[in-house]
């Protein structure tokens, strides 16, 4: 599903949003890809993703060799290009007076131009495929590639593809990802998980557990928690306190919706800890912040004050009283 950017949630401009971009190749398995939009009619089982998946990044790999070759005959073909124009340079010019020797009756014998090599002809550049060079950043490892599965046989399914491939796997949801967690902190996958209050109320989350994150974390695997739906983002803290209240220590809660998520996302250099030389996006509360009890005073958003009001907040003002 295209790939991810992150963003400060503030700002004139896209540009101006932008922090990273791409940030992450999106990919999906399970009934979450079945179940998507054109693939309804395409895939009739969960293994069909898999082989799309594959196919397509064969199809890279492929590309990826045709770039090369072309750009290796790209320089030598600068290469030919340079040397043949010294040797015209040097061809063209002109060379001492030639003294007659020998009799002077004997004709002077006509001298043949010199023989010009051709001038070596530029290869043929393959034609650009910006869907391929989206997946080739993957295969190069300049990205890592966010795969959403919530079943343990999916995400087996994503190491197996991250193997083969040798990707840079973050796993998305991973809802029963505590039953593989030893391979993950083997492989060191990351989990972003959540949501944390995920209900086994479908077949795709039988397995939901509350102590998930913990599970994962205890097993050695970096976690970062998420709200999953970019409507209910606000609550994000209140998740990490659920994972709290069953058993992630309260400071592990914190980092997975701060350091350890900017770790995962690659810009732990900028973001994610109140350290002097970072992005200066800090959030003041009242009371733990992450308890739905506790009061947000000030927001900063690369160090400027963001006003808290939203048309949630105009409404209470205008209802409180009746």
């Amino acid at each position: 599903s295209g790939q991810a950017a992150v963003v400060d949630l503030a700002g004139d401009s896209v540009e101006e949003m932008t922090v990273r971009a791409p940030a992450m190749l999106c990919l999906n398995l399970g009934l979450d890809a079945v179940n998507r939009g054109r693939a309804r009619s395409k895939f009739g089982t969960r293994m069909g993703p898999v082989a799309e998946i594959r196919n397509a990044f064969e199809k890279a790999r492929s590309y990826l060799e045709k770039q090369g070759k072309y750009r290796r005959k790209l320089e030598e073909y600068k290469q030919e290009l340079a040397s043949w124009e010294a040797s015209q340079k040097t061809t063209a010019a002109p060379g001492p007076a030639s003294v007659p020797v020998g009799p002077a009756s004997l004709p002077a014998k006509a001298s043949e131009p010199p023989k010009k090599d051709k001038r070596p002809e530029a290869p043929d550049e393959p034609e650009r495929d910006l869907k391929m060079e989206a997946l080739g950043q993957a295969l190069e490892r300049k990205v890592p590639v966010l795969v959403r599965a919530h079943r343990q046989d999916d995400i087996l399914a994503a190491l197996r593809i991250a193997d083969e491939f040798k990707l840079k796997l973050v796993l998305n949801h991973g809802t029963e990802a505590y039953r593989v967690a030893e391979q993950l902190a083997k492989r060191d996958v990351p989990v972003l998980v959540g949501p944390i209050d995920q209900q086994p109320e479908t077949f795709e989350t039988l397995g939901a557990r509350y102590e998930n994150a913990e599970l994962l974390r205890r097993a050695g695997v970096r976690i970062a928690i998420q709200s999953a739906e970019t409507h209910n983002v606000r609550n994000l803290p209140y998740a990490a306190g659920l994972a709290a209240a069953h058993g992630l220590p309260p400071q592990e809660a914190l980092a997975a919706v701060t350091i350890e998520a900017a770790k995962i996302l690659g810009i732990a250099d900028r973001y994610g800890s109140l350290e002097k030389g970072k992005i200066a996006n800090i959030a003041v509360v009242e009371g733990d912040p992450l308890q739905p009890a506790s009061q947000l005073r000030q927001l900063f958003i690369r160090g400027k004050s963001v006003p808290l009001t939203s048309r949630q907040t105009e409404l209470f003002e205008k209802f409180k009283g009746k």
